[in-house]
């Protein structure tokens, strides 16, 4: 057995263009290893017969594992990487590059044929230079123009279309859109900007539905839903198979105009292997989800905002809920505001998507982000998920550093923000700011507010409505990703979790984005 540790050199991006100095730091999973190695001295291998053509095969394959290197050391890069509107890279960005255990001669030997025969090894080549040398380019400028081009090569297409709606469920029925656009058999991407507004206390059935729909009475074709009407997260309709998906497992905030997307990739894999992937805010809501999609997802059916006809124009009646007594049908006319919707016929990358979403909300008055860089802003309040494990102590140490505190989702809107930040995470569970060490049972909040639980009136995430609290020495909360939602759980302080940090935005003004 084979066993390979795994080291990331993460340092900062002072600048988005010239020398700075570096800060860096070495994270590694044994303490007793170094980070980089220096190269071996030259060293001869026994390799009779070594001839021309035995040398290009080995060339070849050389060449092929470097640019394999450097294909996935972009890859890493384009997915942490920020960058701005003109493309330039954000100042003062976190970035974490994975570096090779080469102790078990991971490295790739630059070989000639010596005059003997013989395989000599002059410039043995330690696959985390690229690593270091990618880190450097970074800092100085040069990535962009050197090695890391395609990495940043991330503008907007245009898309195949784009409606300005403007759909209100308070005057709108549905939006006709008619018959002459569809999605074939191909990639395709669907963004749209909605405000989704509860008209009653029955919230699940007064939280949108149906943004953009083409399925017709035999059940081909497809629907964008927003949010699922049993997970209020972003799900998707493809014919019978797989049929109806939630592929997010965030809860969409309401009351806020927000960009929410879907983006489906089936070109990249064999066999009608697709990856969906749902975004909130040009922020990816989970990691993606693979699924089998056969054939052509067209139909004959009317394109719709709002609801869902057939290819006759008849309006869909819902489906039923079979978890509510006499099992009645569920409206899907959506309830809120559809703005714009945009369709490409491409798989949009994330560095597409965020910026995307950037513009859109720009347009409506939402304001650049006035959080510290790499915490997200809502309302008043800046927040940040961290993956480093820490005891409940030390991440509330954490946060003070930070000039904050551990996170308080005391209302819904706060919860719903915060489970589209944990998505992005690799963790499962986290701490937040609440928990009962002074007093048994008494839930202070880290601002020293009381939750008093057993008010309705109250928000919680606790799975029967109050702490299990099943070992008096769980005295602190943790938020754990769970199907089919996000709970917040009673735990031993000592355990090690990710944790989230609040802390307040570096503007003097703060108000509530408005259209």
């Amino acid at each position: 057995m084979v066993v390979c540790l795994v080291f990331t050199l993460c340092f900062f991006v002072a600048t988005s263009s010239g020398s700075s100095a570096l800060k860096s730091a070495v994270n590694t999973s044994d303490s007793t290893h170094g980070a980089l190695q220096s190269p071996p001295r030259d060293i001869e291998i026994p390799f009779p017969n070594f001839g021309r053509t035995a040398r290009l095969k080995f060339a070849e394959r050389r060449k092929n594992q470097r640019r394999e290197l450097i294909q996935n050391l972009r890859d890493s890069i384009n997915d942490q990487l920020i960058l701005d509107d003109s493309g330039g890279f954000v100042s003062g960005q976190r970035i974490c590059l994975p570096l090779k255990n080469t102790r078990g001669g991971a490295r790739l030997k630059s070989n000639t044929a010596g005059a003997s025969g013989t395989l000599v090894s002059k410039k043995p080549f330690d696959p985390n230079i690229l690593v270091v040398r990618a880190m450097r380019q970074i800092i100085h400028g040069e990535f962009e123009s050197r090695m890391g081009r395609s990495a940043v090569d991330r503008g907007i297409p245009t898309p195949k279309k784009r409606w300005r709606v403007n759909y209100r469920h308070e005057n709108h029925t549905y939006i006709d859109l008619g018959k002459d656009f569809d999605m074939d058999d191909k990639s395709f991407t669907i963004t749209a900007l909605i405000r989704l507004r509860p008209s009653s206390g029955d919230k699940k059935s007064n939280r949108g539905a149906r943004i953009l729909s083409k399925r017709d009475s035999n059940n081909f074709g497809w629907e964008f839903v927003v949010p699922s009407y049993y997970t209020q997260t972003v799900s998707f309709y493809a014919n019978q198979h797989p049929g109806h998906i939630d592929y997010g497992r965030s809860s969409i905030p309401g009351n806020q105009w927000t960009t929410v997307s879907i983006v489906v990739d089936r070109h990249t894999y064999e066999n009608d292997v697709a990856v969906i992937t749902p975004y909130i805010d040009g922020l990816p809501d989970g990691r993606g989800t693979f699924m089998q999609i056969i054939g052509n997802i067209s139909s004959d059916a009317l394109l719709t905002v709002g609801h869902a006809r057939d290819e006759n124009g008849h309006l869909s009646e819902g489906r039923r809920d079979f978890r509510l007594p006499g099992s009645p049908k569920y409206n899907p006319h959506f309830h809120g505001d559809i703005r714009d919707i945009f369709v490409w016929h491409t798989s949009l990358h994330k560095q597409q998507m965020r910026k995307h979403a950037a513009q859109i909300l720009r347009e409506i008055g939402r304001k650049p982000n006035p959080c510290p860089l790499g915490y997200e802003q809502l309302d008043c309040r800046c927040y940040q998920v961290f993956d480093d494990l820490r005891t409940y102590e030390l991440a509330e140490s954490a946060c003070r550093q930070e000039g904050g505190m551990l996170a308080m989702p005391k209302t819904e809107r706060i919860q719903d923000f915060l489970e589209i930040l944990m998505q992005q995470s690799n963790m499962w569970s986290f701490w937040i700011g609440l928990d009962d060490r002074v007093q048994e049972r008494r839930k202070v909040w880290a601002d020293k507010s009381e939750l008093h639980y057993r008010n309705i009136s109250q928000f919680t995430k606790f799975p029967r409505g109050i702490p299990d609290k099943q070992y008096h020495t769980e005295d602190c909360v943790e938020e754990l990703k769970t199907r089919p939602e996000f709970v917040w759980n009673d735990e031993n302080c000592i355990k090690l979790n990710a944790y989230i940090c609040e802390v307040k935005n570096t503007r003097n003004e703060c108000t509530a984005a408005k259209l």
